[in-house]
C-alpha cells in the first residue's frame, strides 16, 4: 500500500489511495495527535529555513570579514526565528488535532519588502 499525504487544508489526513476526482478524504485515515504536530513543527521550520536562506550569504560575508550585515536584516531574520519558535510553541501545546491545524506562521516582509502601489481606477 503507498501513502500519499495531503498537503494545505487537510495536513492531518493520510491518504491510502492514489488522488481521484472523488472525494479525496474518503480513502483517508486520521493521524494522530503528536504526528500531526511533529509534522506541524517541521513544517514551520522549513518555512523559516526557506525565508532567511537568501539571506545566509551576509552572514557568511560578516564571518568572513567582509561588510557586516545591518541591523534591519538581523532584525529581520531573527523576527523570522521568534515567529517560528511561537508557532512551535502553540502546536506543541495544543491539545486536539484542530488547534494544531489552526496555528499558522506569518512570515514578516524583508526590509527591502516595498508595497506595490494600488491600481488606478
Amino acid at each position: 500500500m503507498r501513502v500519499f499525504s495531503i498537503r494545505g487544508n487537510n495536513p492531518s489526513y493520510w491518504l491510502t489511495e492514489p488522488l481521484t476526482d472523488e472525494d479525496p478524504l474518503k480513502s483517508a485515515s486520521r493521524k494522530d495527535l503528536p504526528t500531526v504536530k511533529r509534522e506541524a513543527v517541521a513544517r514551520f521550520n522549513a518555512m523559516a529555513h526557506a525565508a532567511m536562506q537568501p539571506t545566509d550569504w551576509m552572514i557568511a560575508r560578516e564571518l568572513e570579514g567582509g561588510d557586516p550585515m545591518t541591523e534591519d536584516w538581523k532584525d529581520w531574520r531573527a523576527s523570522i526565528r521568534s515567529a517560528a519558535n511561537i508557532a512551535t510553541y502553540d502546536a506543541n501545546n495544543a491539545e486536539s488535532i484542530k488547534e494544531v491545524d489552526s496555528v499558522i506562521l506569518v512570515i514578516p516582509p524583508d526590509p527591502d519588502h516595498q508595497e506595490p502601489e494600488p491600481p488606478l481606477l
